[in-house]
């Protein structure tokens, strides 16, 4: 198939597809970037009427749409509590590491790429450690992407033991 136009596409399916309030569908120009990601990361294959008449999986329409918008298609994620830990414990990793004109965020991002590639394809399920650069990173792989719930350091401190008095 030659390249999609997503101009006056609608969504065939889900909660933004026909509806009473909605009878035709949402128009794909209208649906938020992270509904387009799973679409995509999932290989949805729901209907995408094209105005043409022709009908793709969704999957192929979201990705022409997020292109269309200039996104960039989001395949991990990091939550706000991972970025703010990392921020405040390994800023120095983050100063020395960097690349050139790379922000916090970006370089968050590649190194968890990284960290992902460490992890076997068959060992990808549940809440998996791994250990890159000093840091622990807790990464979730039961979502649709692979998920950054937060990060520590490899050896976590443990609380002193009280002494015990005779």
């Amino acid at each position: 198939m030659s390249k999609i136009n997503t101009h006056k596409s609608r969504i065939m399916f889900g909660k933004h597809g026909p509806s009473p309030d909605n009878p035709r569908g949402t128009f794909l120009t209208r649906v938020p970037p992270g509904y387009l990601s799973w679409a995509v990361n999932t290989n949805c294959d729901g209907p995408v009427k094209l105005e043409s008449g022709d009908v793709v999986p969704a999957f192929l329409a979201a990705k022409a749409e997020l292109q269309r918008r200039g996104e960039r298609l989001q395949t991990l994620e990091l939550s706000a509590h991972a970025v703010d830990r990392f921020s405040l414990r390994y800023w120095r990793l983050f100063q020395d590491e960097r690349k050139k004109d790379e922000g916090l965020f970006s370089f968050m991002e590649r190194l968890l790429d990284q960290a992902i590639g460490l992890v076997q394809e068959d060992d990808r399920k549940g809440v998996v450690n791994v250990d890159l650069l000093g840091v622990r990173w807790i990464i979730n792989f039961d979502m649709v992407i692979p998920v950054l719930l937060s990060v520590k350091p490899r050896k976590e401190k443990k609380c002193p033991t009280e002494k015990k008095e005779n």
